[in-house]
Order: C-alpha cells, then structure tokens, then sequence
C-alpha cells in the first residue's frame, strides 16, 4: 500500500485499522471512479461495454505490460512497450484501428 498512496497515510491505516470509504480512496487514487449503489451495475456495464468494443489484445497486452514492468527500470518498461506497441499495430486489429483513425471513422474490431 505504500507504493499506492502516501506512507503516512498508509501507515496510520496500517498500524490503526482505519476503515477509508469510497470517497477517501478515490481521493487517495486506491479506485478509479466512484458510483452510487442504483447505478453500479450502470456503470460496470458500461465499463464491459468499452472493453468489449475496443481491439481485444490491447487490453490483454496491456495487462501483461503492467504487470512485466512492474519492477523494471523507465527505460526497461518503455523498451517493453515499444515492443508491445510494433506487435500490436502488425496485428489485423491494429491496422484497423489505425486505419479508422487516419479515416476518421469508427474502427470494426475483429480480433476476439
């Protein structure tokens, strides 16, 4: 936790138990958005829904990016990336994604 919010922060909630809610860990950047009880499913839909419409490997190399860079150094991660990026644009989706842009059209994902 210290690695994700201030140390004093994580250390009082560490060392007291001190229970944080969903304003104070949007606040201290533990969540990324905040929704009220009748419209979380709302919004976790619409989160799926996003997903689900963009270039499937983006999101999987995405994850598999953070989690590889993690602990390296800013130049191992972005030598990691750049890779992943020249991987990601030789794929069908990529050059769809990068052909509605310069179109300037919606892309049509079809690697699922």
């Amino acid at each position: 936790m210290p690695r994700l919010i201030p140390v004093g922060v994580a250390t009082e909630m560490l060392m007291l138990g001190t229970v944080i809610d969903g304003e104070r860990a949007h606040s201290l950047g533990l969540v990324n958005r905040l929704s009220g009880v009748g419209t979380l499913l709302e919004t976790a839909g619409a989160i799926g829904e996003q997903l689900a419409t963009g270039a499937a490997q983006v999101a999987s190399t995405t994850k598999s990016l953070l989690l590889q860079t993690a602990n390296l150094s800013t130049s191992d991660g972005i030598e990691h990336e750049r890779d992943a990026v020249v991987d990601l644009f030789a794929t069908p989706d990529g050059r769809e994604g990068f052909g509605a842009f310069t179109e300037r059209r919606p892309p049509t994902f079809g690697g699922r």
